[in-house]
């Protein structure tokens, strides 16, 4: 995840929200990939404090690791399979397509109360039970596949993969970084660029420019003639003849200085 790739996919979910209506609170791992996109209508973000992804965070309390080995599961089903056929080597390689196919397949066997438990484990769920919430973090099933049945059943044999490295497997990847890392050039580039587009903002703003003591006179003369012509308002009247004629007498006290004649003139 890059936070390139997060802010796209974020603002063109906030303009699916638009379109429906719908605004959400989303709770936002604390990571360099997940900057704080501002300019959102839909969706407002809450990051969770850093350093708590394993004690706050639902997704961290089994479903991934539920996902990833119903994937495991798929994939090394797959392999067994060909090796049982005898097929050749090229037939066990695993496409992007096999991938894709298989993580869905493992995401739809997550079932509804692993999802539940890792909820309440994270303390979404208030709990009155008191008892010690189990969450399912893989199954074999045995209308899946009898050989991978038979495979997983042995798994204490000596002569097959034991437990824990069948754990060690699926925890291969869990150092694995999933996100950049910024680098120090990185952050000076991404400051520069933020501020070269508060400069430009700034540049383009262009302030309008004040009335001449003309135009405000043309204006007041015809405001004067609206409210005398449509307003019957005593009060109204003699403050709009006020304010003309204070706009007048700054109208010709400007017009005089421009025209008065400086004592430097007569001596070029």
């Amino acid at each position: 995840m890059t936070s390139e790739l997060f802010e796209k996919w974020l603002r063109d979910w906030d303009r699916d929200l638009v379109k429906k209506k719908k605004k959400i609170l989303l709770l936002v791992d604390n990571c360099p990939a997940h900057p704080n996109v501002t300019d959102l209508k839909s969706i407002t973000l809450a990051f969770l404090p850093p350093n708590t992804t394993s004690v706050l965070q639902p997704m961290d309390q089994g479903i991934i690791r539920s996902l990833k080995t119903n994937f495991r599961k798929n994939l090394v089903l797959k392999m067994i399979n060909c090796l049982d056929a005898n097929e050749n080597n090229s037939s066990t390689k695993i496409t992007v397509l096999d991938a894709i196919l298989m993580v869905n397949d493992a995401w739809n066997k997550m079932s509804q109360s692993t999802i539940h438990n890792c909820f309440k484990h994270a303390g979404f769920i208030e709990s009155h039970d008191g008892l010690p919430i189990q969450i399912s973090e893989h199954e074999f099933d045995e209308e899946d596949d009898i050989p991978l049945s038979l495979w997983s059943r042995n798994l204490n044999s000596d002569s097959l993969a034991a437990p824990e490295m069948w754990e060690e497997y699926v925890d291969i990847d869990s150092a694995l970084l999933t996100f950049e890392e910024p680098t120090d050039e990185n952050i000076v580039q991404n400051i520069s660029a933020k501020e070269q587009l508060e400069s430009d903002g700034e540049e383009e703003v262009e302030e309008a420019p004040l009335p001449t003591a003309e135009e405000a006179l043309k204006a007041a003369e015809l405001l004067s003639r609206f409210v005398h012509s449509n307003i019957e308002n005593d009060n109204l009247t003699i403050a709009m003849s006020s304010i003309h004629n204070s706009i007048r007498v700054c109208f010709y006290n400007k017009m005089k200085k421009q025209k008065q004649t400086k004592i430097t003139d007569y001596l070029q």
